[in-house]
């Protein structure tokens, strides 16, 4: 289906979580943060969650900061876990690191949907950090992925950590990307797809650095709402919030007029109890 040419008056104005519909286990993205501008370059040098309790050195690999460690631990569906992070700081360049720790529990192949992001910690000094999450009731049972990352800060000019780093952070990524292999238990055997009634659904162009606009086809005539959120699952505008007739609609807005700035956003159909979610990428 094709967008429309013509721009329709923008819906958006109170300045826009999800669960995922489920998919197979499928690959998940190698990061490509480029070289590493010394050997002496910080990274991770601990990661210790459940039974894995890793020690490398801070960079291992120094054409692409990225490691797959091969390790494997076992998660329980509904528990809480520690979960520690040793990193280096190089601080000639940046005083400090931010740190991120993603899983995918939808195994969707993506580890940046809504509620994946699991450890949050910006501007880290102390060469070592502890903190807990839980593993959702609803996550899906089965082998799914784990990436922790200990990233330089906006101190040092860097933007802020992304699974895939993407948008590709302006000076390289300057820190260390590490995944482990997860066993989830005691969840469920699917995610249940509650998206039916969407179909067609369309973000273009994405990534975007103007305009763009979503497009989607209702089975029948519902009350739909639209809404932007950020990684943290915060609310960045309500793109529309009404009657709609069955069929096709198209929606365009402009991320500059909402103040967002370049990263990851998540586009959130509401229709009674059906929930579709698209991913957007906003570039400069």
């Amino acid at each position: 289906m094709s967008m429309k040419k013509n721009y329709p008056r923008l819906i958006l104005m109170l300045p826009l979580v999800f669960i995922a519909a489920g998919a197979a286990a499928q690959s998940w993205c190698t990061p490509n943060t480029g070289p590493a501008y010394a050997s002496t370059q910080p990274g991770i040098t601990n990661f210790t969650l459940n039974t894995i309790n890793r020690s490398s050195n801070d960079l291992e690999n120094t054409s692409n900061s990225y490691v797959n460690t091969g390790l494997s631990t076992t998660l329980i569906a509904g528990n809480p876990y520690n979960v520690t992070i040793g990193y280096t700081i190089d601080a000639s360049i940046c005083p400090d690191m931010n740190l991120r720790v993603w899983i995918d529990f939808n195994q969707d192949g993506q580890l940046d949907d809504i509620g994946e992001t699991v450890i949050t910690s910006n501007n880290q000094t102390s060469l070592s950090y502890t903190g807990s999450f839980n593993v959702p009731a609803n996550a899906m049972n089965g082998t799914t992925r784990l990436r922790v990352t200990a990233k330089m800060t906006s101190n040092g000019g860097h933007t802020l950590p992304t699974p895939c780093n993407i948008p590709a952070d302006p000076l390289g990524y300057h820190g260390e990307l590490e995944d482990y292999t997860i066993v989830i238990t005691g969840g469920v055997s699917s995610i249940q797809d509650f998206s039916g009634i969407f179909s067609n659904v369309e973000i273009a162009p994405n990534p975007v650095s103007g305009i763009t606009g979503i497009s989607y086809s209702l089975k029948t005539a519902s009350a739909v709402s639209v809404e932007l959120f950020n990684m943290a699952g915060e609310q960045v505008a309500v793109l529309s919030r009404e009657e709609q007739p069955a069929g096709e609609h198209h929606i365009y807005f402009d991320p500059a007029r909402l103040g967002m700035e370049a990263g990851i956003y998540f586009i959130k159909l509401t229709a009674g109890t059906a929930v579709h979610t698209k991913k957007l990428a906003v570039i400069k």
